[in-house]
């Protein structure tokens, strides 16, 4: 695969940004927001101030621009826009250059009609293939740009490609025509404003506001068949957010305060904008000769060579049995795509439950899509640090789990030191954002209305504003916010948790989760230092009967310094200890088996940190502040060596391992991604619906997976590679009771009132039943054959004894620390496992002077 070229702007550019890769984002239509049109104008709007001493932007310009026909596609139209006057400056643009502009123009000149469609599908079409013409156009590809076509022209892909190569000449004729019309329309607009002429009577005025009217986001986006006079115009003020001045005074005043010396440069901006203008329609054509590499029709004939190729290959087919039948269907679902020279940057780091998704079935490893292997998430740079200090066994275990994120400024002040959570100090804190440092002033923390939730996985969630009584499902997360009372909130997940949140100062800090079958963990907060409230104690019960006490001991900053397990009122062992530097930061954590994990840093962000064995990792990062992007990691060995580079202009991360190979990574503005670019050249995609949830996968191997889901968020149908379907049942509480497999095949599932499988059923109408105790733990599975396994537990949940159908018995004993201690099979023999004291082992090679 090609790397981007590692070039540097003039201005000092991050080591985190790759600046101009000259890349561009096809990505599918659902996935282009209102914010990329915004980020596109940003980019004409600080060409125009650069090129004009700061006199002349976007918002002194638009109403002096003429009418500007264009077909509705405002992304397109932006991308026209900005190609026009940045390939002007240039002396020697190159053919790569035309062919940016060729591609954008065709999306928005909008005669002849009966040709629009065509030409919207073309320009994201031809970016494809234009990133893979230089190699081999993959299967995938394929399959993406066939679904792509059919979402709005009949026919196959090679058709598609066939008929449009005669269209070529006249397309390019008529974008030669609109090109010079924009740059005569913005060079004009330039010189009025110059020149304090612009549009003042009240008719102009009163017409321009009459079609603005007619000008949103919604008919703009992707329409081929809105043609929209005043689109530039239009463009402007939804970027200014209804930002409204007489425009004719602000050029008047701009007029007249510009000197001598800065009035050449702007004519010298105007000059070569019209020159481009004029000589842009003949360059154009260079892109219909088909023996032009890189032009628009050899683009054309390297797509419809590569189809015919592709089709040479065949097709799969369901997996036909004998004796049954299978349902195979061919399913396109929403696979059209838009391109776009300029996006906005990524709002936040993706959900990993969301984004891990199970894509090779079974029990396989669901594949993650949104961070690196050490956990630097793609979207943000966030470092992500999961390390466990304690477990305390139990039919509701206690893990004492901490997961670090480098942005979550908002736990500056935490319980286990600056950025640090854990499953019990998760919180509903109030909304804010930090604004970045500038060069006119120092960054800092913009405080928002409403509130956002602070879960286990360090991800800050925007809540809805509620009444009391009011509750709202996060399709996206998957969990339910409801405001109980002015001081209680909740967060709850289906029936099997609910989060309960207790107000205090400005937020609401966890009091309580109730599981199902009666279990809960209440957080306690009875040390007080200086009028403030510190977590004291967690207990875990099983309706009345206390199964684990957990004691913290805090610092006079209420930071956690010793972790305790307490049995019979009384201080029974440690489970961890941690220390702290000055600044607040965590720099040692002590597991209850006596090791250490320790850690450096720098502004609250980790610069460094050590396993159980001391072996260390090490991080860099573009920056000190907290959106400061973790670009570098790297093994006091030298191995897992990567480093990560974003994209100046679109959401794209360029992943570069130890050994060199270079993996792209494409995400929306959730951080969710939509398209891999292998080492090798190879692609997969990822579609998905407005909550993030997969919608169709499309594999390395052109293998297509297609998901479909109810209101609720569950699977309800998927359609395999093969082509053959399987079908999902739920009841109320979202638990599946029905499958219909790829070969007609029921299965069936039955639940008790606590959630616990009773019974399944085969296609064979075969039974299985299960019993379960009073906590939820299974004591007997009888089989179809009438056989019965027996399961015993001890007072803690640990599994203590199983009875096989023949009546052969295997029993295990364990420690107070829910270790196995002896298994003993049905022929008594046994097997004692033994525990060393707690303390760190000291090994030694066996020969000098080689590795451990």
């Amino acid at each position: 695969m090609p790397t981007a070229p590692k070039t540097i702007s003039q201005a000092k550019a991050k080591p985190s940004v790759r600046t101009n890769t000259g890349q561009v984002a096809v990505v599918p239509l659902n996935k282009l927001y209102a914010a990329d049109v915004k980020a596109g104008m940003n980019k004409i709007d600080s060409w125009l101030k650069t090129n004009t001493k700061g006199y002349v932007d976007l918002n002194t310009i638009k109403s002096t621009l003429g009418t500007l026909p264009v077909i509705g596609n405002a992304i397109a139209l932006v991308d026209a826009i900005y190609d026009v006057i940045d390939i002007s400056k240039k002396p020697s643009p190159a053919f790569t250059d035309w062919l940016n502009l060729g591609l954008d123009v065709i999306g928005i000149i909008p005669a002849p009609p009966t040709m629009a469609t065509m030409r919207m599908s073309l320009r994201p079409t031809l970016n494809l293939v234009r990133q893979k013409a230089k190699g081999t156009i993959s299967d995938t590809i394929l399959v993406i740009l066939s679904d792509h076509l059919n979402e709005r022209i009949a026919g196959e892909l090679d058709q598609f490609a066939k008929n449009a190569q005669p269209l070529v000449n006249q397309m390019l004729q008529n974008c030669g025509t609109k090109i010079t019309a924009i740059s005569n329309d913005f060079a004009n607009g330039i010189q009025k404003v110059l020149n304090g002429k612009v549009y003042s009577s009240a008719g102009n005025l009163k017409n321009a506001q009459k079609q603005l009217n007619k000008v949103n986001l919604n008919n703009l986006q992707r329409n081929p068949k809105a043609t929209i006079s005043n689109a530039v115009d239009g463009l402007v003020n939804i970027w200014k957010a209804g930002v409204k001045e007489q425009i004719n005074t602000v050029a008047k005043g701009v007029s007249a305060v510009v000197p001598a010396s800065a009035t050449q440069p702007i004519q010298n901006a105007i000059t070569s904008i019209r020159v481009f203008g004029r000589k842009a329609p003949s360059y154009l054509m260079a892109l219909a000769d088909p023996a032009k590499a890189m032009s628009i029709a050899w683009l054309l004939n390297v797509l419809l060579k590569a189809v015919q190729k592709f089709k040479l290959k065949g097709t799969k087919t369901a997996n036909i049995k004998p004796t049954q039948v299978t349902e195979k269907r061919r399913q396109k679902p929403n696979g059209e795509l838009e391109k776009a020279n300029v996006q906005a940057k990524s709002k936040g780091n993706p959900s990993e439950t969301v984004c891990a998704l199970n894509l090779r079935g079974g029990k396989s490893k669901p594949k993650s899509t949104s961070g690196t292997k050490r956990n630097i998430t793609f979207a943000l740079g966030t470092e992500c640090l999961t390390h466990q200090d304690a477990y305390v066994s139990s039919i509701l275990s206690f893990v004492l789990i901490r997961k670090y994120a480098s942005n979550l400024y908002q736990l500056d002040h935490g319980e286990f030191g600056a950025r640090w959570i854990t499953p019990f100090t998760t919180r509903i804190v109030p909304q804010s954002e930090y604004i970045e440092e500038t060069e006119e002033r120092a960054g800092y923390l913009k405080h928002l209305s409403g509130f956002e939730f602070i879960g286990a996985d360090a991800r800050p969630v925007k809540l809805p504003n509620l009444k009391v009584g009011e509750s709202f499902h996060n399709k996206t997360e998957d969990f339910y916010y409801s405001v109980i009372s002015e001081k209680v909130q909740m967060i709850s997940y289906q029936k099997e948790e609910k989060h309960l949140f207790e107000k205090y100062q400005d937020g609401y800090r966890l009091s309580a989760i109730e599981y199902k079958n009666g279990l809960t963990l209440a957080v306690r907060y009875d040390h007080h230092f200086e009028g403030l409230s510190f977590i004291s104690d967690i207990v875990i019960k099983e309706k009345q009967k206390q199964l684990i006490h957990v004691a913290f001991q805090v610092n006079a900053s209420g930071r956690i310094e010793d972790v305790w397990l307490v049995e019979n009122g009384q201080l029974a062992r440690p489970l961890a200890s941690y220390n702290y530097n000055e600044k607040g930061d965590l720099v040692e954590a002590i597991t209850e088996n006596g090791a250490s994990y320790h850690y450096q840093y720098d502004h609250h962000l980790l610069t460094r940190y050590t396993d159980l064995t001391g072996r260390g990792m090490n991080l860099e990062y573009d920056g000190v502040e907290p959106t400061s992007k973790a670009y570098h990691e790297w093994a006091d060995d030298g191995s897992s060596d990567t480093i990560l580079q974003w994209d100046e202009n679109i959401r794209l991360t360029y992943v570069t391992d130890a050994y060199g190979a270079e993996t792209w990574y494409y995400y929306d503005i959730e951080g969710y991604t939509y398209r891999i670019i292998y080492p090798d050249g190879l692609e997969e995609w990822f579609f998905r619906d407005d909550f993030g949830r997969v919608t169709k996968h499309v594999d390395t191997d052109a293998a297509v997976t297609i998901y479909d889901y109810d209101e609720h968020g569950n699977i309800v149908s998927m359609t395999q590679p093969d082509g053959s379907l399987l079908y999902y049942a739920y009841d109320e509480n979202r638990q599946l009771i029905g499958m219909v497999d790829a070969e007609g095949g029921r299965w069936f599932k039955e639940y008790d009132a606590a959630g616990n499988i009773t019974k399944e059923t085969d296609p064979l109408k075969r039974e299985t039943q299960y019993s379960y105790n009073g906590l939820g733990l299974l004591t007997s599975i009888k089989d179809p054959k009438g056989g019965t396994k027996t399961l015993s537990y001890d007072d803690q949940g640990n599994l203590i004894s199983y009875i096989d159908c023949s009546g052969k018995e295997t029993k295990w004993t364990y420690d107070k620390k829910g270790r196995v201690v002896a298994i003993e099979n049905a022929l008594k023999q046994k097997v004692e496992y033994f525990y060393s004291d707690l303390t760190i082992e000291q090994r030694e090679p066996i020969i000098k002077g080689l590795p451990l």
